[in-house]
């Protein structure tokens, strides 16, 4: 490389500049960047409640979730993938195609790609955790000393005990099953 440039490099005649704005882009420059790890984020603290209550749940009698679990975390790392986040260009064009490659998203921006795989993630964290959740709540006798038509039963996803109020939208009966 160094041979190259110093033969055909050291004669340029003139500058070449690539304004910032000529790329192809969905986003401003380093918003998409930032959406992405906001949103990582949240995937990332629902893989780990999965995870939690998984675990009880599995105690308790129900299936094993790891695949799906696997499948999701895997996921989650291509979609931090440094490309992802700071690469916006368009894959329009490009010879390859990444054929039989998990990336293999013609004409879509890095950042699509990443928002895709996040998608997925919090799919499969959030069906894993609601199947948990379900299957928990199954085994908790709330008839006892029943105060009202419907019981609530909150989760506490962490190893220590917890004094916070607890904050819902509308609370629908969970279906029996």
């Amino acid at each position: 490389m160094k041979e190259y440039l110093d033969k055909y490099g050291s004669r340029s005649n003139k500058a070449v500049y690539f304004d910032m704005d000529a790329w192809r882009k969905l986003l401003t420059w380093g918003l998409g960047g930032d959406q992405l790890r906001i949103m990582d984020r949240k995937v990332e603290a629902t893989l780990l409640a999965a995870e939690r209550f998984d675990a009880i749940a599995c105690h308790l009698g129900a299936p094993n979730r790891a695949q799906a679990m696997e499948t999701a975390w895997k996921h989650l790392l291509t979609s931090q993938s440094h490309d992802v986040a700071s690469v916006i260009l368009s894959l329009a064009g490009r010879p390859d195609g990444a054929l039989d490659r998990i990336e293999d998203y013609h004409n879509l921006t890095w950042g699509s790609i990443g928002y895709e795989h996040l998608d997925q993630s919090a799919n499969q964290g959030s069906a894993v955790l609601d199947a948990s959740i379900r299957h928990i709540a199954g085994q908790v006798n709330s008839e006892e000393g029943k105060q009202g038509q419907v019981a609530v039963t909150v989760f506490n996803p962490c190893a220590w005990e917890r004094t916070d109020i607890a904050i819902t939208g509308r609370i629908y009966p969970i279906p029996r099953t």
